[in-house]
């Protein structure tokens, strides 16, 4: 089905139907990174993701960690730039004051694409040149050893919810990457997390902080690694999985909601902060 962009509208048996407000579930580009909550705002059109300047900034990993220093703990890291006539440089002087493992990933993407775990320098160049194929930047990280949490947080009534937390295993992963994400039985996701309660409390009083401090709408997923009782931020996703696999959904169904409950207080939120 066509979709008439000038009036955000569809033909039906010869009928054309405009929509009244978006429920964004694009992942990547153009439905996180700003360029489709650009062209709803433009339209007028209410939508369930965040501003089209919070997501443009939230695509951009290094960018987000600036805007988010002093508010919590993070991995220390560099962004390279294909082509940087420094290269060499930059990374022999973040490499002596880190140690390893490393992660290596695309600056501006998402679902774990071009990501790397990196044990020792003789893993990094390649690591590197795979990265550069999703992006033009590259972003560096000491890794830090620990739990890995992820947290939902969303808006509704005007105020932000913390959904249970959810603890990730990957057995037969090095990490949580593409396929332990989408692949069924690939990793453990342990909703609520088991941990301590002070630890739990950290980390959804930092969500919050986060959420408010970047302007966030709808529902976005936080991704913490907790070491020594304290949360190290990974990445904010804007517009977080919604399919079987998802965690999301199943955060939500933990805290007692059906999805069609829980979708229908983000399109409703949505709506109620345009004005409607």
């Amino acid at each position: 089905m066509r979709v008439e962009l000038t009036d955000f509208s569809v033909q039906i048996a010869g009928e054309k139907v405009n929509f009244n407000i978006a429920f964004n579930a694009i992942h990547g580009s153009p439905g996180e990174d700003g360029l489709l909550q650009g062209y709803f705002e433009m339209m007028g059109i209410p939508h369930t993701s965040c501003s089209a300047a919070t997501a443009s900034l939230t695509f951009n990993k290094a960018y987000t960690k600036r805007v988010l220093e002093g508010t919590v703990s993070m991995a220390k890291g560099i962004v390279l730039e294909k082509n940087m006539q420094d290269m060499d440089e930059k990374l022999s002087t973040f490499l002596s004051r880190v140690s390893y493992p490393l992660f290596v990933k695309p600056n501006n993407n998402g679902s774990s694409y071009g990501i790397s775990k990196v044990h020792a320098f003789t893993e990094l160049r390649k690591a590197i040149e795979e990265a550069f194929i999703y992006d033009s930047e590259v972003l560096i990280e000491e890794g830090i050893i620990g739990v890995e949490i992820t947290c939902g947080v969303y808006t509704y009534q005007q105020q932000i919810h913390v959904l249970p937390l959810c603890l990730v295993s990957v057995s037969n992963h090095d990490f949580f990457n593409y396929t332990a994400k989408y692949t069924s039985g690939e990793s453990d996701e342990i909703i609520p997390a088991p941990v301590d309660e002070t630890v739990a409390e950290a980390v959804r009083s930092v969500s919050s902080r986060v959420y408010a401090q970047l302007h966030c709408k709808g529902v976005v997923r936080m991704d913490y690694i907790i070491r020594d009782a304290v949360p190290y931020f990974l990445e904010v996703n804007t517009v977080p999985g919604i399919s079987s696999a998802s965690i999301v959904p199943k955060m939500a169904q933990v805290a007692g909601m059906s999805l069609t409950e829980f979708f229908g207080r983000l399109l409703e939120e949505a709506w109620n902060g345009k004005g409607h």
